[in-house]
């Protein structure tokens, strides 16, 4: 069975029919040599390795301040740091050709988020690509998963993060430097859907990161409680809702300097 990380990689490319959007593809030489990309907050590696795999010719480079990547087994052309994005990023300005950020509205407050972002920037070569992932936290669906979304998004402000960051990408990227150049919005019914019983899994196993939350909404103490409130929540995600994720590109464009 794949890792949770892997599940999740292989759940969005086939959501989004791919590793990046269209419009990426269009700016960015994946057979050139040159052609540099990196992935911060790359986790045990399923987006960049699985990248790495497509394009052997472009060097990738994950970083995540957890060294959960692959230590032996991996393409040749792609290779792992250690570093804590919130502290800057350890490169030059104008190194990256694609700067790659996914699934950050937990991991970082506002201002953490901001100054990714303009490091993100400093980063990525004149008419270089961003492309952002994220998914909507607040769902539809019965008064469970409804209720739910309203602790989560309440927590959320609590800790100065942004619940709705997923659909505020593109203006994001505006805020930041970056031309827009292309948005996509994937949203299905986990009950009949090709893709549900994936993206339920990765549900599940995410709860388990958020559990000592859910104990404190809920006002649980015991692992029984627990696992019966998860049952009950993930039916009802399965029957009342959807799942909602945005992904978008934006472009480094930089004016050509006057005669």
């Amino acid at each position: 069975m794949y890792t949770p990380c892997y599940q999740n990689q292989f759940a969005l490319k086939a959501l989004f029919g791919g590793n990046y959007l269209e419009e990426v593809g269009k700016h960015i030489d994946f057979e050139s040599t040159h052609t540099k990309v990196l992935d911060i907050g790359c986790g045990a590696g399923g987006w960049v390795m699985d990248m790495a795999t497509e394009h052997p010719a472009t060097h990738f480079i994950g970083l995540d301040k957890v060294s959960l990547f692959p230590q032996c087994i991996r393409p040749a052309n792609v290779s792992f740091v250690q570093h804590d994005a919130t502290l800057g990023l350890p490169y030059e300005d104008n190194t990256f050709d694609l700067v790659h950020m996914r699934m950050f509205l937990i991991a970082f407050n506002k201002y953490q988020y901001a100054e990714c972002m303009k490091e993100a920037f400093r980063v990525t070569k004149p008419n270089g690509i961003v492309q952002l992932l994220e998914v909507e936290m607040v769902d539809d669906g019965d008064q469970l998963v409804k209720d739910f979304g309203v602790a989560v998004e309440r927590i959320m402000a609590a800790n100065d993060q942004d619940a709705m960051i997923a659909q505020k990408l593109s203006t994001i990227m505006s805020t930041y430097g970056f031309t827009p150049i292309q948005e996509v919005r994937k949203s299905f019914r986990l009950n009949n859907h090709p893709l549900a019983s994936e993206f339920l899994y990765i549900f599940d196993i995410s709860l388990d990161t958020v559990k000592r939350i859910v104990f404190a909404v809920y006002g649980l103490s015991t692992e029984d409680e627990y696992k019966r409130w998860k049952r009950k929540w993930l039916e009802s995600r399965k029957n009342t809702s959807t799942s909602t994720w945005w992904c978008a590109a934006g472009q480094k464009v930089v004016a050509a300097a006057a005669n």
